[in-house]
């Protein structure tokens, strides 16, 4: 991979883009970027779609509904609970691609049986090269919250509407041997040195937004790239879009 930078913004663009509302994980060419209506990640299927009660098994890729709210699966990680100023907890979901949801199911490792008999000396985890998968982190909006800054969704929680926004988009990729995974967070975030949504500490050290992608209307939930680690080499880095 000679432009890792490049990758990271370009799988960014990809998945950000307004989606098909027909047919799951699909860019909607007819769209502008930054259009209204959900976006491709969030087609993908959730862990909760995935992994599922004993006995039962996940609904293949193009069954269920396409668009799902964020899952809000967790508001720990690490074992800590973030808040915002408001005193919100941070909230966090996982999705996957259909090569990664595929893969798991056929392995049967969505179940505890399949990941015993991984652990007894079964075939080696390999997931194809197109296997990819997101972790997002919402923050509830309420006071000195501008919505306009933020990719929003509205969610049910605790038996009340609220509206989030994305604050910190981590993107995993098997393109490479060892993984490929880069980190984006809202721009609004301390940018001083400081403990990022996922857990790692991170100083602000610049980089340059390759030129291919320099429009900077592309997004309304301006967010900046984080951190950058690529084929066992760590970059941090951060850049407005």
């Amino acid at each position: 991979m000679t432009d890792p930078l490049l990758f990271a913004w370009t799988l960014f663009i990809n998945f950000n883009w307004p989606a098909r509302l027909d047919v799951r994980g699909m860019p909607d060419p007819n769209k502008q970027f930054g259009g209204p209506g959900p976006v491709v990640w969030q087609t993908w299927k959730t862990s909760q779609n995935l992994y599922v009660k004993p006995g039962e098994t996940p609904l293949p890729w193009n069954q269920g509904s396409i668009y799902q709210p964020p899952a809000l699966q967790s508001s720990m990680i690490d074992g800590k609970v973030l808040t915002d100023n408001n005193g919100n907890p941070v909230m966090y979901e996982v999705r996957e691609n259909e090569d990664t949801l595929n893969y798991i199911i056929e392995r049967n490792l969505y179940t505890q049986a399949g990941q015993l008999k991984l652990l007894r000396g079964g075939l080696p985890v390999s997931f194809p090269y197109t296997a990819m998968e997101i972790k997002a982190s919402w923050r509830f909006l309420g006071k000195g919250d501008d919505p306009t800054h933020y990719l929003t969704a509205t969610v049910r929680y605790q038996d009340k509407e609220r509206v989030v926004g994305l604050n910190g988009l981590h993107i995993t990729s098997k393109i490479l041997p060892q993984w490929f995974w880069c980190t984006f967070e809202q721009i609004e975030a301390d940018r001083g040195c400081q403990r990022s949504e996922f857990g790692k500490p991170h100083c602000g050290f610049q980089i340059q937004l390759p030129g291919q992608l320099a429009n900077r209307n592309l997004f309304p939930g301006q967010l900046f790239l984080l951190d950058l680690p690529f084929d066992g080499f760590h970059r941090p880095g951060r850049e407005a879009l």
